[in-house]
């Protein structure tokens, strides 16, 4: 995997530790269909096949210089309250959101998808395993993935526990990744939601909107 894999992961678990909505920079830097091992679905991934959720879904857009032909079509649900933060955006982090409504001694739940790419053809177990093995060499604890599926693309979905900024222990941060091989490339996918109150039950059902209604989809998907 390149250097910027190991970005992809970090910046996930960093920017849900940091973001806080007094501020407009980082502070610092299952169930389950399982997939079959080494399974690469390709342009197979069908709207048909994502799971319908209530509410409003809005497109992730595509960076300046990257061509909205190439890349997956990304969807996330935008929950009411749940407001778009665009000055990280980059072609690493696609979309940000955050829920100044439901922060916690300053601190918002964050909801914060990026998109890596890789040159030819590699399975989803192995970008599986070396993402685990990424999040794990981060330093957080009790990692539980469990094998799913995304659109009919092969996907893991589960938890850890991360420090976060404002708190005095770890939180839970749950993550949702799917691989797909399309255009001569491997695309992988992260969306990762965290709130400094994890029980509060706005978002749990904010939460479970983002991650069941995520859609990843081919290229030049209406």
């Amino acid at each position: 995997m390149t250097r910027w894999s190991r970005g992809a992961v970090a910046a996930v678990a960093a920017v849900t530790m940091a973001l806080v909505p007094s501020c407009t920079h980082v502070v610092q830097d299952a169930r389950g269909v399982a997939a079959r091992p080494g399974q690469v679905f390709g342009t197979a991934a069908s709207v048909d096949e994502c799971t319908w959720v209530e509410g409003e879904l809005v497109d992730v857009p595509t960076p300046r210089g990257v061509s909205a032909q190439t890349d997956p079509v990304l969807r996330i649900p935008q929950p009411e309250g749940w407001n778009r933060i665009t000055v990280l955006d980059s072609q690493m982090i696609r979309f940000v959101m955050r829920a100044d409504d439901l922060a916690v001694r300053g601190v918002a739940p964050t909801a914060v998808v990026t998109l890596e790419s890789h040159r030819g053809e590699i399975s989803a177990r192995d970008f599986f395993d070396e993402q685990r093995k990424q999040v794990s060499d981060l330093g957080v604890k009790e990692l539980t993935l469990e094998d799913t599926t995304l659109c009919g693309l092969p996907a893991v979905r589960g938890h850890y526990m991360a420090p976060l900024l404002g708190t005095s222990s770890p939180r839970r941060a749950d993550l949702l990744s799917a691989v797909m091989y399309t255009e001569g490339r491997t695309f992988g996918v992260a969306v990762t939601v965290q709130s400094a109150d994890e029980d509060d039950p706005v978002y749990q059902r904010d939460k479970a909107a983002i991650l069941d209604g995520f859609q990843m989809l081919p290229p030049g998907t209406r």
